[in-house]
């Protein structure tokens, strides 16, 4: 399995659009099994795979990445099933284009906040290392989406960098006018 974070600090250098089109790349085209974590509170990445009806379900089911975060840091055991926080966009067969299916863990961004304040910098920094990664081992590979205007306070941010193997940084540059 390979974590893979998407991640500039800039806003709107196509972080989420990066995401998804690995994602479906690596499906559809690699058969490969995929999940998205969302980390923006945006979630466009969700909303682009899931639909907002999805995702607000996610929310009232607590699947969703404040809710496995909240458990782990409570726990400080290994997650048992990480199925039990995500949500699936089934594969279909639609005509010129299939899409394999695809998991993701969508952001509840209110939740977030509140674990933000809650979690400690240093301890909790390698809380999705220890306790999250080695119940993926099911994915060929797990692509997380980061929010932009990250720094220090965003510590479950941190923590998915300490979880990811590799990260992809964007880059959105455009030539003067």
């Amino acid at each position: 399995m390979h974590v893979i974070s998407i991640y500039n600090n800039k806003g709107g250098v196509g972080k989420s659009t990066l995401t998804i089109g690995i994602a479906e790349f690596l499906a559809s085209n690699r058969k490969k099994k995929v999940l998205i974590i969302d980390l923006d509170a945006q979630a466009s990445s969700s909303s682009a795979l899931l639909g907002r009806g999805a995702i607000a379900g996610a929310i009232h089911r607590r699947k969703t990445i404040a809710d496995l975060v909240d458990e782990l840091a409570r726990t400080r055991s290994l997650l048992r099933n990480a199925a039990d926080f995500l949500t699936v966009r089934p594969a279909s067969a639609a005509r010129g284009t299939a899409l394999e299916e695809i998991s993701v863990l969508v952001p509840e961004k209110e939740r977030m906040v509140e674990l933000e304040d809650q979690l400690d910098r240093v301890r909790d920094a390698s809380l999705l290392r220890d306790y999250l990664k080695p119940a993926l081992t099911d994915f060929d590979f797990v692509l997380i989406d980061t929010p932009g205007n990250v720094d220090r306070r965003c510590k479950i941010v941190v923590a998915e960098m300490v979880m990811s193997d590799f990260v992809a940084i964007p880059n959105a540059l455009c030539p003067p006018l």
